[in-house]
């Protein structure tokens, strides 16, 4: 992935053929399971490639190892 700026603080994603290829396709991500909700309930969450202890918004070595991930119908959360 690359990043296009139109502005210093208006950036949207470039995604590559290779990652294009997966639009409409299951596949599977490994990762650490950050919430982004709060409660039991679950619509979604950040999956990052770092555990939590490690900076993944400085971006200072690239794009961040995060993906939002959005469900279609919320799950119980449980550690």
């Amino acid at each position: 992935m690359k990043f296009n700026e139109k502005s210093f603080d208006e950036k949207y994603t470039i995604f590559t053929p290779k990652i294009k290829k997966y639009n409409g396709k299951a596949f599977e991500l490994k990762g650490y399971l950050i919430p982004i909700e709060h409660g039991k309930k679950h619509g979604g969450f950040l999956l990052s490639a770092l555990p939590l202890n490690q900076c993944g918004f400085c971006c200072q070595n690239g794009i961040p190892l995060l993906v939002l991930v959005k469900m279609d119908w919320p799950i119980d959360l449980s550690l």
